[in-house]
């Protein structure tokens, strides 16, 4: 009985320390099936909207800068791929995209490259299994994606700034700089 009445304290304690600590994992799935459906129709725009904002200026302070320097090769080839990441945006705009904005881009780019990819993602069906929490700030959404007969699991991790929760962006922008520098070096190799 007193074991039964100990676990019963501990689970009510760690349910109102986190309920105090703002830790609402219907926020964080709200926030997740809103991201993937965005992510699946397309809407890049809105998925940016979602996406951590860290990352999002990690983005701005680490991508922007090897695309503005691959801008200034010669090479054709280097500038091809600066073109298709940039789209329709003005040379003299570039520099000043916002972190959403360069999110926005690098999903159209990638889903430029990879049309099958996306097509796949907005026929497959998600469902949350579990949001552990981390801590306050951090958590991890374990879901199911189901598609064409076949399911697998996959996670990601959510992060809280200002009461509000984000995806956070499975590649590091700094591991998407250093990509581009190779696919820069590749193709002045290459000339």
């Amino acid at each position: 009985m007193r074991k039964a009445l100990t676990t019963l304290l501990l689970c009510c304690l760690t349910a109102f320390v986190a309920c105090r600590a703002g830790a609402d994992p219907g926020d964080i799935k709200t926030n997740f099936n809103s991201y993937w459906a965005s992510v699946t129709k397309g809407d890049f725009k809105t998925a940016a909207t979602l996406v951590h904002p860290d990352d999002l200026a990690l983005l701005r302070a680490e991508v922007l800068p090897v695309l503005m320097e691959g801008s200034k090769l010669e090479d054709p080839q280097a500038r091809a791929l600066v073109d298709a990441f940039f789209g329709t945006v003005p040379s003299e705009e570039r520099s000043k995209l916002s972190g959403p904005d360069l999110y926005t881009l690098c999903a159209n780019f990638v889903g430029a490259y990879s049309q099958s990819t996306l097509e796949a993602m907005a026929k497959a069906e998600r469902s949350i299994v579990e949001v552990e929490l981390e801590d306050t700030t951090r958590a991890t959404v374990r879901y199911a994606v189901k598609t064409s007969g076949t399911s697998v699991e996959a996670t990601d991790t959510m992060g809280k700034v200002n009461g509000r929760w984000y995806v956070k962006m499975r590649e590091p922008p700094a591991q998407m700089a250093d990509m581009f520098r190779q696919a820069f070096a590749q193709a002045l190799i290459q000339q």
